[in-house]
């Protein structure tokens, strides 16, 4: 009989036994503390291996507080650059209202002053038009 440590491609150690004919069997002293060897490299590598999975499951999760942590950071940068070009949208508008009401109010002004200069000279029109009548309906 054989005992012996396999480790197989997914590195999991399994306990093999192997029981061959025309061999004398080990006292039973050397036997169990074969297997009791063999039981301590394998916790020893399964101990092992929980380390290696808790210092993966580790980093993992650093990377993770790291990548969520970029994410927020950059998702604050995105929401505060919106709200530059937002305000300074607005504030565009305001001005360009600003300017289209002070134009507006101008050209009322304009309109004003050409309706009052159109009206003096249709009164002076109609002065002349008066006198020439008047003169005409004399002579």
């Amino acid at each position: 009989m054989f005992i012996y440590l396999n480790i197989s491609v997914n590195k999991i150690p399994t306990l093999k036994v192997i029981i061959v004919p025309n061999i004398q069997l080990c006292n039973f002293n050397v036997l169990l503390s074969s297997i009791v060897f063999l039981s301590i490299l394998l916790s020893r590598s399964l101990i092992s291996d929980f380390n290696s999975v808790l210092t993966v499951l580790i980093l993992l999760s650093r990377s993770l507080i790291s990548d969520f942590s970029s994410v927020l950071t950059e998702s604050i940068l995105v929401f505060s650059s919106v709200l530059t070009v937002l305000i300074l949208l607005s504030r565009s508008l305001i001005s360009d209202f600003s300017s289209v009401l002070t134009e507006s109010i101008l050209l009322s002004r304009s309109l004003i002053s050409d309706f009052s200069s159109v009206l003096k000279v249709s009164i002076l029109l109609f002065k002349l038009f008066s006198t020439v009548s008047i003169l005409l309906s004399r002579s």
